[in-house]
């Protein structure tokens, strides 16, 4: 599991008048795993959500899923 997050920006406000920034959150559960001597990775699901300190914009939700294989 991830903290909150919050996204701050040097220009508050962008050319188009909106303010920028965010805050939210990922929830992930996952596990790693070695297929071979030499090839391991890592792999998980969860939920997102961001939020835009602009009222205008809805959140962003929704199903994450992750993962990676690594060859050593």
């Amino acid at each position: 599991m991830k903290a909150p997050s919050t996204s701050d920006y040097k220009q508050p406000v962008s050319s188009a008048g909106l303010r920028r920034g965010s805050s939210g959150y990922v929830l992930l559960s996952g596990m790693t795993f070695q297929l071979t001597g030499k090839l391991t990775g890592e792999m998980s699901v969860g939920w997102g959500q961001q939020q835009s300190i602009e009222q205008s914009f809805s959140p962003i939700e929704g199903f994450l899923l992750n993962g990676d294989i690594i060859r050593h």
